[in-house]
């Protein structure tokens, strides 16, 4: 219970910051344009390229694992019925 009351007032904490500041416009700005907040510095492309990648890389990974996993689980968990036993009669000699 008090796992909860901690989780849900630290939610609402991170709500207020991002709704009731500029950190949404901040990194818009730089995502969008490489001006480094508070400076007059612009990162240069090849660095935005940089940031972008790292960015689909960690957001892509988790969900690309998850959905290998599940691949992986319902290939693996289809079993081949056994095939029957051969019954073989012997011959005997008349």
């Amino acid at each position: 219970m008090q796992k909860k009351i901690i989780i849900s007032i630290t939610l609402m904490l991170v709500a207020a910051a991002i709704l009731f500041t500029e950190l949404i416009n901040i990194i818009l700005s730089f995502l969008l344009t490489g001006i480094v907040p508070g400076t007059h510095i612009v990162a240069p492309y090849w660095l935005m390229m940089a940031v972008y990648c790292t960015l689909i890389s960690l957001i892509a990974t988790p969900y690309l694992e998850r959905v290998i996993k599940i691949y992986y689980d319902k290939r693996h968990s289809i079993k081949k019925p056994a095939e029957p036993t051969r019954r073989r009669s012997i011959a005997t000699p008349n």
